[in-house]
């Protein structure tokens, strides 16, 4: 696949002014109850979303067309008294969404470097996959026993997802699984690409009419 490797030229960096102009280091910590299960994704009515608003507990959104807002919050499920780790690595608001929600949400131990971290998830590429699902990405993987595409020319079909470090070759639906690209769920030593059709999938969202096309010109150098 390395004639397919693209070098996306997106990055992001912590803000140093807040929506009223003051300085900030882009960083809000607060102490609560709520969950990542509290946020979007996990319900249909926004209002119903505590993890976003202030005055329920959580932290409200920055302007959607200014920043890209990342909540941090614990995504562990507890099944008859034993705590499932990383149950859910993160989530991520599609292109369009409403923007009192807009941005990804981590779990703290697949984010960061301050322990503990998940053991395979110790190198941000949770953060790089929901992120890419932010910019419009789809997993590169289908529901099990189905070949289902993501609408990505060159993103082999398969049809499963991949976790762990994967041997190379595997196949599926007929052709080679690129289990190591940054939309599957292996571990992130052994996540290593975005395509070239990924790459112009993600950038087309700043574009005249993307839906992030203000975010872009709001960018700051």
């Amino acid at each position: 696949f390395k004639p397919l490797v693209a070098d996306v030229g997106i990055e992001f960096k912590l803000a140093t002014v807040d929506p009223d102009g003051n300085p900030t280091k882009g960083i809000i910590r607060s102490e609560s109850e709520l969950t990542g299960f509290h946020g979007f994704g996990f319900s249909n009515e926004i209002e119903e979303l505590p993890l976003h608003f202030d005055d329920k507990g959580g932290q409200d959104a920055w302007p959607a067309d200014q920043y890209l807002n990342v909540w941090i919050a614990d995504f562990s499920v507890e099944i008859d008294g034993v705590d499932e780790n990383l149950f859910v690595l993160g989530y991520a608001a599609p292109p369009g969404t409403d923007p009192r929600v807009d941005g990804v949400i981590i779990d703290p131990r697949a984010f960061g470097t301050v322990a503990p971290l998940n053991p395979g998830h110790e190198f941000g590429r949770t953060a790089t996959h929901e992120i890419g699902h932010w910019l419009g990405l789809a997993h590169t993987y289908a529901r099990i026993n189905e070949c289902d595409d993501d609408g990505i020319a060159d993103t082999p079909i398969q049809s499963r997802a991949y976790g762990g470090n994967p041997s190379y070759p595997q196949t599926s639906c007929g052709t080679s699984d690129m289990f190591m690209n940054f939309m599957n769920i292996v571990h992130d030593d052994a996540m290593f690409m975005f395509t070239k059709g990924q790459k112009e999938k993600m950038r087309s969202v700043f574009l005249e009419n993307g839906e992030r096309r203000q975010l872009y010109l709001n960018s700051r150098p």
